[in-house]
């Protein structure tokens, strides 16, 4: 059995990140803040998260190991997000962004198995 944390990662994260994404070829970062805002890996829930602190966290400038700096605008966010709604990752509601119900089974699963796979 696995944990459903790791099902997670496996069935929303590595699904994704193991496509080619030439559309938005950056929608993967906004992924990543999506998941750590959406996903509590203490009671492996889902929930909601504002788009407005999403967008805040994801613009946030990145310093690179190479000593670059990798700065995202309101159009990146925005056209990263319109990505992810189209890509069935996510669900938008107003200022509201939610893992799409199509992965309802993992909440369900945490319900049901406290935590644990079959």
């Amino acid at each position: 059995m696995g944990s459903l944390q790791d099902r997670y990662v496996q069935d929303y994260l590595n699904a994704f990140y193991q496509q080619a994404h030439p559309e938005c070829d950056h929608a993967d970062e906004l992924l990543d803040v999506v998941s750590y805002a959406t996903f509590d890996s203490g009671s492996c829930r889902f929930q909601p998260a504002s788009k407005a602190d999403l967008f805040e966290t994801y613009m946030a400038p990145v310093d690179m190991p190479d000593g670059s700096r990798i700065v995202r605008t309101l159009e990146d966010a925005e056209i990263a997000l319109c990505y992810l709604v189209k890509t069935a990752m996510v669900i938008v509601d107003g200022d509201v962004v939610s893992v799409h119900p199509r992965f309802g089974y993992l909440a369900a699963a945490s319900t049901s198995t406290q935590g644990e796979i079959p």
